[in-house]
């Protein structure tokens, strides 16, 4: 017999110790309340071990039940939207969609609230998309929408949340939703963003983003949380009457003297660390490798201070900044959006 439940962000699995082969991938010890502990993400392969095998268990974990929802009837999707959907729903209601920005992602996920018909999370990386799609929500499911950010701390059956405040509330709701989709879901690899997807119980789950792909290679962490890619479509496939027409330009810079020296003096010191360690960035965990030599290293301080370094000189390097005051005074008049992924660049 087995009794499930969720404290603090993680399962809790109470059984007889000869019980718990089954669930050996999954299983750690806690010393602390001699426990049998397991990431809350876990809770659907868990379940269904457990239902596989026929086995006895009390299921305690999920503090929430189905809802009863439409959406605005007056909304069709299109036909990409439908398929992703249904490519979502054959790989189980598990897994990342692509799509360019504009086409209607958020639509996508709405769908997909209104079918799976559980309490659904909806994280986004900034205040205003989480208040573009709480806006969305509420004209399409025509009720509250709770939000978790910007102030607020709300929780409701279909919730909105930064990834900042998710993750500092997930030990606490983890188990309140049945679905999880996170936006922008290159955000996700994380390290501490990361923590909001392992403390959910959510057993369906969605990732959305125009791009998953990260320099570090750590989107196989979004894969793992989220599910696998189950639909793309490029922004090229999508006609002008779908998307305005639009034109790439790459403008590159070069560094300055000073800059270019203290760049190429940085990067060696954070090479010569990867190659004293034998540090190779080859998967999702290289990065989690990375760091945790940097602390227990003697040099890893240096090798972090170096790597920040080198980064930021190339991210806000002058020249760039002279490149976009120059492309301003040309479009003055303009409307103008300029995305950047740092804060202090905003």
């Amino acid at each position: 017999m087995y009794k499930l439940s969720f404290k603090s962000g993680s399962l809790i699995i109470d059984c007889e110790s000869q019980d718990i082969d089954a669930l050996n991938t999954y299983l750690k010890w806690d010393d602390r309340i001699n426990v049998w502990r397991a990431r809350a993400d876990h809770y659907r392969s868990i379940v269904m071990i457990l239902r596989e095998n026929n086995s006895e268990f009390e299921d305690l974990c999920p503090d929430y039940k189905p809802i009863d929802i439409t959406m605005d009837s007056t909304l069709e999707l299109r036909d990409y939207q439908n398929e992703a959907l249904g490519k979502w729903e054959e790989g189980g209601k598990q897994g990342v969609i692509v799509l360019p920005t504009g086409v209607g992602k958020s639509i996508v996920g709405a769908a997909a609230i209104a079918r799976t018909k559980r309490p659904a999370l909806v994280v986004l990386p900034t205040i205003d998309l989480m208040q573009q799609w709480a806006s969305m929500l509420e004209k399409m499911f025509q009720q509250p929408i709770g939000m978790l950010g910007g102030g607020s701390r709300d929780v409701q059956d279909i919730t909105v949340s930064t990834y900042d405040s998710a993750v500092i509330m997930m030990e606490y709701i983890g188990n309140r939703f049945g679905f999880l989709i996170c936006d922008e879901c290159h955000h996700l690899p994380g390290a501490v963003n990361r923590t909001l997807a392992e403390m959910s119980i959510a057993p369906f789950r969605m990732g959305l983003s125009a791009t998953p792909e990260r320099d570090d290679g750590m989107e196989e962490v979004i894969f793992d949380l989220l599910g696998p890619e189950v639909y793309r479509r490029d922004i090229k496939e999508f006609s002008t009457d779908t998307l305005s027409a639009y034109e790439v330009v790459r403008i590159e810079v070069e560094l300055e003297e000073d800059e270019q020296e203290t760049y190429d003096l940085n990067r060696e010191i954070y090479r010569a660390f990867l190659s004293k360690y034998n540090i190779r960035f080859t998967g999702p965990q290289s990065w989690n490798r990375f760091i945790q030599q940097c602390a227990r290293m003697p040099d890893g301080k240096e090798a972090m201070k170096a790597y920040m370094t080198q980064k930021k000189i190339s991210t806000s390097c002058r020249q760039k900044m002279l490149a976009i005051e120059g492309l301003l005074k040309t479009h003055a008049g303009e409307r103008i959006i300029i995305f950047t992924q740092y804060n202090d660049l905003a």
